[in-house]
């Protein structure tokens, strides 16, 4: 379960793309889902794209953000890195060409660091669906120099998402007791797919 303990978005007069998200934000978390800190980072990012050359200048988010992605980043050290990027770039350019490279290699040592304790099968599904959401945050950075009719529409799909999410990692919370049973389900699958594939005979009629 992710840590709850995770520093609250704040509002900020006159900036109404922030103010919404923090409102949705806040709906979001109030039933205290397992994916919190996974929320914050999504909201905590779209709420700094409205800040002027779309990057974070307050050091303490900074710092927040470089903390937790070290620790969702084990076994790799990756503060400096993330605190330089967040220091120094865009917010589109750190997204595209280093935060989402991090995320990827990291997921893909992570997988089998814990494929015995989740499930090679688990663990791909769930940072699959992250890194679609990572996407489209990614793709939202600049719905803020929309018109504010476009918003809603967003907002909806991110929280949706966000869900969909949320209940996934609920349904692996209770089947990880099974994730090696449903990985040898899943590798037997791939084996008879295959088999099918390349060894069964394929027959042409003949007229």
């Amino acid at each position: 379960m992710e840590s709850s303990n995770i520093t609250k978005l704040e509002y900020k007069k006159g900036d109404i793309w922030n103010n919404t998200l923090v409102h949705e934000y806040n709906a979001y978390v109030q039933n205290r889902p397992l994916n919190h800190e996974f929320a914050y980072i999504v909201y905590c990012l779209l709420c700094e794209s409205s800040n002027p050359y779309c990057m974070i200048r307050d050091p303490s988010k900074v710092a927040t953000l470089c903390d937790i992605f070290e620790k969702r980043d084990a076994p790799f050290s990756t503060y400096s890195i993330h605190f330089s990027g967040l220091r120094k770039t865009y917010l589109p350019i750190y997204m595209a060409f280093l935060f989402l490279p991090i995320k990827t290699m990291t997921s893909g040592v992570q997988l089998f660091h814990h494929h015995i304790q989740e499930g090679i099968v688990f663990h791909f599904t769930r940072k699959a669906l992250r890194g679609a959401i990572y996407c489209y945050v990614l793709g939202g950075l600049g719905i803020n120099k929309l018109s504010e009719d476009y918003w809603p529409y967003y907002t909806k799909n991110l929280g949706l998402m966000l869900e969909y999410e949320e209940a996934y990692s609920r349904i692996v919370s209770r089947l990880k007791p099974w994730a090696n049973y449903v990985d040898s389900i899943y590798l037997c699958g791939l084996m008879l797919f295959a088999y099918s594939l390349f060894f069964s005979k394929t027959y042409i009629p003949v007229y």
